[in-house]
């Protein structure tokens, strides 16, 4: 009777750590590689904050990002210039290691032309009325 519930018990363990590795793998190593080729990528290290694009083209904004902590970047934009197709995160250290950050890729298309602005916020979406520890705004400039 006790061989029956142990070897349940086992192959639920086994399941449980099979998908949770499924989930890891999956939520960790997004690559959009594909995306990314056909799309123009802006270096916020660049002290510019004007984006100048064209209707239909695809940029991406690649922003530095630590989620252990609790913080991530919060996008907003005007849906009637751009559309934000994709937000990613890629760490880019070593498989296992705790505690360190990466970046958010957000993959955008622009949609219409004329001027808006794109603004990232910094912050732990669970706090409210508490500032953002950071703020990038862009205008971008769609042709």
């Amino acid at each position: 009777m006790i061989k029956p519930i142990i070897t349940i018990l086992i192959l639920v363990a086994i399941i449980a750590v099979l998908g949770y590795g499924v989930y890891y793998f999956n939520f960790f190593n997004t690559d959009n590689t594909e995306d990314q080729e056909e799309s123009e990528v802006i270096d916020i290290s660049e002290s510019s904050d004007v984006i100048n694009t064209k209707k239909g083209d695809k940029f991406l904004v690649v922003l530095e990002s630590n989620p252990t902590t609790g913080y991530s970047w919060e996008v907003n934009v005007d849906s009637n210039y751009v559309q934000l197709d994709d937000k990613s995160f890629n760490s880019e250290s070593s498989e296992g290691m705790v505690g360190v950050g990466g970046n958010e890729t957000f993959n955008f298309t622009a949609l219409e032309s004329g001027n808006t602005e794109i603004t990232f916020s910094y912050l732990r979406s669970w706090e409210k009325d508490v500032e953002p520890v950071e703020k990038k705004v862009y205008n971008i400039i769609i042709e």
